[in-house]
């Protein structure tokens, strides 16, 4: 595991996160650095989901990642999104209820990246998320 995995995996820990991923953010573009499924997260769902979020445009508003590459945290609860499509279809098939997606900034404000956790069971709240994010990326 590289450097960005354990500090994803730090981060999925520390707030009981089912799995969490780091995305960076260039011209337009997130991609994937870091995925950390914990162990309760489905095995066979490990492959589909890293393949599919590999590279995602931010205009794709239907993925908590893309919502909260514009600059404000983004929580998405799985029975208030459509089943076919963006975090709705992937937090079913997770079997998880709700994820949370924070930006990370650069010192000069520019969010340079976005982590993203998905829940099973309640989960701190946003403002606990987005500390803990900020804290434990330090150095992303």
């Amino acid at each position: 595991m590289n450097d960005a995995g354990r500090q994803v995996a730090r981060v999925r820990e520390a707030l009981g996160a089912q799995a969490a991923g780091w995305w960076t953010l260039d011209a337009g573009l997130l991609t994937l650095r870091a995925f950390d499924p914990g162990p309760t997260f489905p095995d066979n769902c490990v492959e589909p989901f890293t393949e599919a979020a590999r590279v995602v445009p931010v205009d794709r508003v239907e993925l908590g990642v893309a919502r909260a590459a514009a600059g404000t945290s983004a929580r998405s609860v799985a029975v208030e999104l459509p089943n076919d499509v963006g975090s709705g279809y992937w937090l079913r098939r997770f079997g998880a209820t709700h994820s949370v997606a924070v930006p990370v900034r650069a010192a000069d404000g520019r969010v340079v990246a976005v982590v993203s956790m998905s829940f099973t069971a309640p989960s701190p709240t946003d403002h606990e998320i987005e500390r803990t994010v900020q804290t434990l990326t330090n150095g992303f």
